[in-house]
C-alpha cells in the first residue's frame, strides 16, 4: 500500500469566501488612457488589491477594447496560495454577470513587492469590452458604482475551521466589532459557567457553615444532656446511702 502523502494525511479542506467590492463614484466619461480604479480589503486573512483598468488593452474605436482586472496579494512578508473568481455584477439586470476563474486553479501569490513584477498579482486581461462599463445603458453601472464579487477560496487545518468559531472568523478577516461579538458570545458559555460553578460553590460553603453550626449545636446539647445525667445520677446515689443533696442547717 502506497504510503499517504502529508497533504493526504493532514486533515485539510477548502474554505471559500467571497466580498463584493464596491468602486464608489464611477465616471464613466473618465474611462480612457490610463485610468485605474482601486480598492483594498481583506478575505481569509489576507489583505489584497483589486486594480481593474477599463482601459487594458489598446483602444480601438472600430472594435472595443477590453477591461482587465488584476487580484494584488499586498501581504509584503508572505505569499498566498488561493484559486479565485472575479465576477462583475450586472446591477440592472439587462445582461448576465461578466465571471472569470483562472484555469489555472490554485496559484501562489508572492509577497507584495517580492517578485520585481506582477508575481504578486493574477487577473484577466480581457475581462470584459470597454464599452460595458463606459456606458450605463449595459447594466453595469447603477447610482455611479461598478460591484465586482470577489471570491477566494483556500486549504486551512479542518480543526481550525470547525472547531473554533473565534479562529475561523479572524482566518476570514472579520471587523473589529464582529470579531469582539463572536469573542463574547464564545466566552459566554464559559463565564455562565464560571459564574454558576461560583455560586455553586459559595452555596456549598455558606451550607458547609451551617452544618458545622449544627454539629456544634449538637455536641454542645450532647454534652449539656450527658453531664445533667451525671449530676442527676450523683444525687441518686447519695440520696440511695442516706445523704441529703440539701445544705444542713
Amino acid at each position: 500500500m502506497p504510503k499517504k502523502s502529508r497533504y493526504e494525511t493532514d486533515a485539510k479542506e477548502v474554505i471559500t469566501q467571497s466580498k463584493t467590492v464596491v468602486l464608489r463614484d464611477w465616471d464613466a466619461h473618465s474611462c480612457y488612457g490610463d485610468f485605474e480604479a482601486r480598492e483594498d480589503f481583506s478575505l481569509l486573512g489576507n489583505r489584497w488589491a483589486l486594480l481593474f483598468r477599463p482601459i487594458g488593452c489598446e483602444y480601438d474605436e472600430l472594435s472595443d477594447g477590453q477591461a482587465s482586472v488584476l487580484l494584488v496579494n499586498l501581504n509584503a512578508s508572505a505569499s498566498a496560495t488561493v484559486s479565485y473568481q472575479l465576477t462583475l455584477r450586472n446591477q440592472m439586470g439587462i445582461r448576465e454577470d461578466v465571471v472569470f476563474s483562472d484555469p489555472e486553479g490554485f496559484l501562489t501569490f508572492a509577497p507584495h513587492g517580492s517578485g520585481g513584477g506582477c508575481d504578486d498579482a493574477w487577473g484577466c486581461d480581457e475581462f470584459c469590452p470597454t464599452v460595458w462599463v463606459q456606458d450605463a445603458a449595459f447594466g453595469f453601472i447603477k447610482d455611479d458604482t461598478v460591484a465586482i464579487e470577489v471570491t477566494v477560496s483556500k486549504y486551512a487545518s479542518t480543526a481550525i475551521s470547525k472547531d473554533n468559531t473565534l479562529m475561523r472568523a479572524i482566518e476570514d478577516s472579520k471587523e473589529e466589532e464582529e470579531l469582539l461579538a463572536i469573542a463574547d458570545e464564545d466566552i459566554e458559555p464559559f463565564r455562565l459557567k464560571y459564574e454558576v460553578s461560583a455560586q455553586a460553590k459559595l452555596q456549598q460553603q455558606e451550607d458547609d457553615l451551617v452544618t458545622t453550626r449544627n454539629a456544634a449545636m449538637h455536641r454542645q446539647q450532647q454534652l449539656l444532656a450527658k453531664s445533667t445525667r451525671r449530676a442527676s445520677s450523683s444525687r441518686d446515689g447519695l440520696n440511695t446511702y442516706g445523704y441529703s443533696t440539701s445544705s444542713r442547717k
